[in-house]
């Protein structure tokens, strides 16, 4: 898909393309908002993996998966966030590079969870990796949404912050 679009992309900016309705579909396509794939791809993810979990599984690794999915999304935030400021070329800010970050560090360990359930593997481990992926997405957006209003607002006080923490995790989104 990656190669794809690249090859479309590269055709679509040496063609002129007046009267070409895929031309001009191409074009239509570049202004689309890029958070709307975040908004269409993450709640079918966070679906799918609430729907395939089992209660009686869930409830026995609840703590464990959180302990992983809390402090593993900040410290994957954190190291491609340093990565942002001092690897990449771009100049970017620290709230910027946060807000990178914060798109980046979901996992999503679906291959590895289809791969645990066909070689047999304990119920317990697989539920684990998809309960931490499934709290791993929602920690991740609601970080997601916390620096991207701090960007866009200007404004980042403590005050405001925790407002945002809460007011984005239970879900009011301005």
């Amino acid at each position: 898909v990656l190669i794809l679009g690249f090859l479309i992309g590269t055709i679509i900016a040496h063609i002129d393309g007046k009267g070409n309705s895929f031309i001009h579909g191409e074009e239509e396509l570049k202004q689309i908002n890029p958070h709307l794939i975040y908004y269409i791809f993450l709640p079918l993810l966070i679906f799918d993996s609430a729907f395939n979990n089992h209660f009686h599984v869930v409830r026995q690794q609840i703590v464990a998966a959180t302990l992983l999915a809390g402090p593993g999304v900040l410290i994957s935030m954190t190291v491609i966030s340093l990565a942002a400021v001092y690897i990449f070329p771009y100049k970017w800010s620290w709230l910027e590079s946060f807000l990178f970050g914060s798109i980046l560090s979901a996992t999503d360990p679906i291959a590895v969870v289809a791969l645990l359930h066909d070689s047999g593997a304990s119920k317990s481990l697989a539920a684990l990796i998809d309960l931490e992926s499934l709290l791993n997405y929602g920690s991740a957006f609601v970080i997601f949404m916390i620096f991207l209003d701090i960007i866009v607002s200007g404004s980042n006080s403590a005050k405001l912050i925790i407002v945002d923490i809460v007011k984005f995790t239970i879900g009011e989104y301005g």
